[in-house]
């Protein structure tokens, strides 16, 4: 049942990927975070054909800019102000 197994897991997340933009996101994070996992997805991309491995390459890791949370683009680190506290 093992091959089998997986044959269906892998077909199971490229549904709820291409059903759900919040597991898309879930997936690209956990291959961000894993690189195990990464490296199985990129081995399924090769492997499956390319309808089914178009759900699979929306989640690529892009770019280290990133934010994981939200998907957008993070802007220039924040600064502490050289103001000096008051006493109260």
């Amino acid at each position: 049942p093992i091959p089998l197994g997986l044959v269906l897991s892998v077909l199971g997340v490229i549904v709820l990927i291409s059903a759900n933009p919040w597991f898309a996101r879930y997936i690209r994070r956990l291959r961000k975070k894993s690189k195990p996992v990464d490296n199985a997805l990129k081995t399924a991309e090769q492997v499956l054909p390319e309808p089914l491995a178009d759900p699979l390459r929306q989640t690529e890791i892009e770019d280290e800019d990133e934010d994981t949370e939200t998907g957008a683009k993070m802007g220039p680190p924040m600064h502490r102000s050289h103001h000096p506290r008051q006493r109260r």
